[in-house]
């Protein structure tokens, strides 16, 4: 198991869910082809009513 904040991709950054969704929503456009595929949307639920989402266009 590791600690968010032990991630490169969290070095220098509050490990908030915030930061979270972007990540993971980079990382997993990553590998989807071609750009200009449309909108992606990651959405992560902290708890029943904290959220957070980061969406980008590709």
């Amino acid at each position: 198991d590791k600690m968010l904040n032990d991630l490169p991709e969290f070095a220098g950054l509050n490990p908030s869910i915030e930061h979270f969704s972007r990540i993971v929503c980079e990382k997993m456009l990553a590998g989807v082809a071609p750009p200009g595929s449309g909108r992606f949307t990651i959405r992560i639920w902290e708890n029943e009513t904290g959220w957070a989402a980061y969406y980008m266009d590709y």
